[in-house]
């Protein structure tokens, strides 16, 4: 199997609800077809989100995923322009996927 340095940067932390790099759905996502290890120094992907500009400073693959609906015009968002690809509510570059934020909440790969 395949290796990948997956890291996680600029993502969610609050109460009962910190962000877990090793046990998320991207993490076992990629284990799917990878050899996953948790490496938030020099990743070959990174996933990051809004809370931060952390994310700037890494010079790989980025996957920038935002679950809010910010009211926004993404514009208005700067984390966009720093992806490879968008996990958000829009949907109007090739780079976009929409991906509503409920999906990372369902058990898709039968964990207990």
């Amino acid at each position: 199997m395949e290796k990948l340095k997956l890291g996680f940067a600029d993502m969610w932390g609050y109460a009962q609800y910190d962000f877990n790099p090793a046990d998320n759905y991207f993490t076992d996502l990629f284990s799917q077809k990878f050899d996953v290890t948790i490496d938030n120094k020099s990743p070959d992907i990174l996933v990051y989100s809004v809370y931060g500009k952390s994310h700037q400073s890494y010079n790989c693959k980025k996957i920038f995923i935002c679950g809010e609906n910010l009211k926004f015009q993404k514009s208005d968002i700067p984390h966009y322009t720093n992806s490879d690809i968008n996990l958000s509510q829009y949907d109007e570059d090739d780079k976009d996927i929409l991906f509503p934020l409920f999906l990372i909440g369902i058990n898709w790969f039968n964990k207990p």
